[in-house]
């Protein structure tokens, strides 16, 4: 996996959907239960977010609200590993292989959790973390976003400081965030 260090959790789910391709008028499956962030990113992207109920077992998305969800517009599936419980995440893979979506998984709640022996973040298209001060990993401040797909990174490198033949944004996290992290890291 390719990791991009960002300023927060927020930040790396918008440099994930940015990378992915979502924009203007896109639908974006998000949960209903989860931090205003999954949906922010998305709106944050000129995106359509778009709610679905919670399955009591992980708190996760509902693999069939996420099907009935689904239209010409949607683009990708935010999934969201609250409180260190993974979601149904094959389930939701599943759906978005039939349906040609791009998965992202916020795993801001859930660093090291393992689902079937895989880590979470590394099973979707995306992994998006948060290295804030409550986090089981965290930096004080900080973000990243993991993918396998290495154009998909650098166009996430890309993003997150200003550039001159695209926008670009603030997207960067410290030296002091990152060498506290990097520390942390090594605990978890």
């Amino acid at each position: 996996n390719d990791a991009v260090a960002v300023s927060s959790g927020t930040a790396a789910l918008q440099a994930a959907m940015a990378a992915a391709g979502v924009g203007c008028g896109d639908e974006v499956i998000v949960p209903a239960y989860t931090y205003v962030a999954s949906a922010s990113a998305a709106v944050e992207q000129n995106a359509v977010p778009v709610f679905v109920d919670s399955e009591p077992a992980s708190q996760g998305l509902d693999p069939e609200d996420v099907r009935c969800k689904i239209t010409p517009a949607t683009k990708a599936i935010v999934v969201v590993h609250a409180n260190g419980y993974p979601c149904d995440i094959d389930a939701v893979m599943a759906i978005a292989d039939e349906h040609g979506l791009v998965v992202i998984e916020d795993c801001s709640h859930a660093h090291g959790a393992r689902i079937k022996g895989r880590l979470v973040g590394t099973i979707g298209h995306f992994g998006a973390f948060s290295l804030q001060h409550k986090k089981n990993l965290s930096a004080g401040t900080g973000g990243v976003a993991i993918t396998n797909d290495a154009d998909a990174a650098e166009r996430m490198r890309t993003m997150r400081s200003f550039f001159w033949n695209r926008v670009g944004h603030n997207w960067l996290i410290s030296e002091f965030s990152s060498a506290i992290a990097r520390a942390e890291l090594a605990k978890l």
